[in-house]
C-alpha cells in the first residue's frame, strides 16, 4: 500500500491548479505579500521537505512542475499568515487558521461562480500542508527544539470528495453523538437567522445534501412557482426536493423530504417571505444584502451549529467539524436503516454506489456482505473493510 505522504496532489491526473495570492485582496495582502520573498525563514520548512521527499526511497520524485505548484501553495499560506492581525510565524498556527486560509484561497479567475475553491481543491492544498507540516514535527522531535508541536491540518477536515486514491481513512460517528445533533438540530428555534439554519442544517442531515448543493438551491426546486412574490413563499409547504444534477458532478433526483426538512422549509419560506432580496433566484440568502449566500457562509452555518453542540470534548471526531461530517452521518444512518445501496446512491446523486465504499469500509462485517451481495448486481467490485486493508486484525 502507497505511504499517506505519496497519495498527495501529484497523484491526481493533473496537478493541483496554484491558487490566486489574494483570498481578501486588503492593504494587510499586499504588504504581507511583498515580505514573503525566497529569503522568508517560512520557506526553510517547505524546501526542507521538498529536499526529503526527493531521496525517499519509498516515494516517488517531485518533478519541478510539481515542486512549483507545492511552493506556490505555501507561500500563499505564508502570505496569508503574514497578513493576520497580529501576524503569524508558521510554526504557530492553528486549526482555526488553517480552516480559513481553505475558504479564501481562490484557485480561478470565475471561482466556481465566486463560491471559491472547490473541497477538491481545498482537500488538495491541506495535503500539500499536513506533509510539509508533518515532516516539520518529525525534525522538532528529532533535534528536540519541539517546533512546531503539532500539525494543524490535522484538525481539519476537507476530504469527503477527495477522488478515491487520495481520500485518507474515513470515521464514523457513534449513534448516541447523532441523536444528539439530531436534538439539537429539532430544538433551533428563533427568527429568520434560526429557521434558515435549521433548514440547511436539515437538508444535510437528513437529505444528505452537499454546501455546494444548498448554495445552488433554486426557489422551483421546492415547489416555490414565484419567487418574487412574498405570498408564494408564505403559503409553500414542500414536500419533494427536485435536484437537477447540473454541476458538481451529481445526477438530477427527486428526493420525499423528511419530517424535520419540510417543517424547517415551511418555517424558513414564511420568514423569508419578510426578508428583501425574494427575487435573487436562490432559496437561501444573507438576511441583510440582497446576494446569493456564499459557500463560505454556509460553511460556517454548520461549523458553528457543531461547535454550538458542545460535544467536541467529548468526541474526537468532532473536531473535524464540517459539512462532510452531518453528511457522512446522513449516509450512515441510511445504511444502518437497511436502505438499500442503489437508492442511498440515488438519494445523493451518485453514478454508482461506488462512492459509497469508503464509508462501508468502516462498517461491521454484516453491512459489508449486503454491500457485495448489491454489488454483484449493480457492478461495483467487493470489497474488504477498511481494517483488513489496513492489516489489522
Amino acid at each position: 500500500m502507497r505511504s499517506n505522504e505519496q497519495s498527495d496532489a501529484e497523484s491526481s491526473s493533473s496537478p493541483a491548479p496554484a491558487p490566486a495570492l489574494a483570498p481578501l485582496h486588503t492593504r494587510a495582502w499586499f504588504a504581507a505579500e511583498a515580505l514573503v520573498n525566497k529569503g522568508h525563514p517560512g520557506f526553510v520548512p517547505f524546501r526542507a521537505w521538498a529536499s526529503a521527499r526527493q531521496v525517499a526511497p519509498d516515494l516517488r520524485k517531485l518533478s519541478g512542475q510539481s515542486t512549483q505548484i507545492y511552493e506556490y501553495i505555501w507561500r500563499a499560506w505564508l502570505v496569508f499568515l503574514e497578513s493576520r492581525s497580529p501576524r503569524l510565524d508558521w510554526d504557530m498556527a492553528q486549526p482555526d487558521d488553517v480552516r480559513l486560509y481553505l475558504l479564501t484561497v481562490d484557485p480561478s479567475a470565475n471561482s466556481r461562480k465566486g463560491f471559491g475553491a472547490s473541497s477538491i481543491t481545498r482537500a488538495r492544498y491541506r495535503k500539500i500542508l499536513s506533509n510539509v507540516y508533518s515532516h516539520s514535527v518529525d525534525l522538532g522531535r528529532q533535534d528536540g527544539s519541539g517546533r512546531p508541536e503539532t500539525d494543524p491540518t490535522q484538525a481539519v477536515d476537507v476530504s469527503d470528495e477527495l477522488p478515491k486514491r487520495e481520500e485518507p481513512q474515513s470515521f464514523l460517528l457513534p449513534r448516541t453523538v447523532w441523536r444528539r445533533l439530531e436534538e439539537r438540530a429539532m430544538a433551533i428555534s428563533g427568527g429568520a437567522s434560526a429557521s434558515r439554519e435549521s433548514a440547511m442544517i436539515g437538508l444535510i442531515m437528513f437529505e444528505g445534501l452537499t454546501v455546494s448543493e444548498l448554495t445552488d438551491l433554486e426557489p422551483i426546486a421546492l415547489g416555490v412557482t414565484k419567487a418574487a412574490e412574498a405570498c408564494t413563499w408564505g403559503i409553500t409547504s414542500p414536500t419533494l426536493l427536485h435536484l437537477d444534477g447540473k454541476g458538481g458532478g451529481h445526477r438530477e433526483r427527486t428526493i420525499q423530504l423528511s419530517d424535520h426538512s419540510k417543517k424547517a422549509l415551511s418555517w424558513w419560506f414564511i420568514e423569508r417571505s419578510k426578508l428583501p432580496g425574494l427575487s435573487t433566484g436562490k432559496v437561501f440568502i444573507p438576511l441583510r444584502q440582497r446576494t446569493p449566500l456564499s459557500a463560505k457562509s454556509a460553511y460556517l452555518i454548520v461549523t458553528d451549529f457543531l461547535a454550538s453542540a458542545g460535544l467536541a470534548g467529548e468526541h474526537a471526531c468532532l473536531r473535524h467539524s464540517g459539512p462532510n461530517l452531518l453528511r457522512n452521518g446522513c449516509i450512515q444512518r441510511w445504511i444502518e436503516d437497511q436502505m438499500p445501496f442503489a437508492e442511498i446512491a440515488r438519494r445523493l446523486g451518485m453514478k454508482s454506489t461506488r462512492a459509497l465504499q469508503r464509508i462501508v469500509q468502516e462498517c461491521d462485517t454484516a453491512t459489508m456482505l449486503r454491500f457485495n451481495a448489491e454489488a454483484t448486481q449493480t457492478g461495483p467490485v467487493a470489497i474488504q473493510s477498511a481494517k483488513a486493508m489496513r492489516g489489522t486484525s
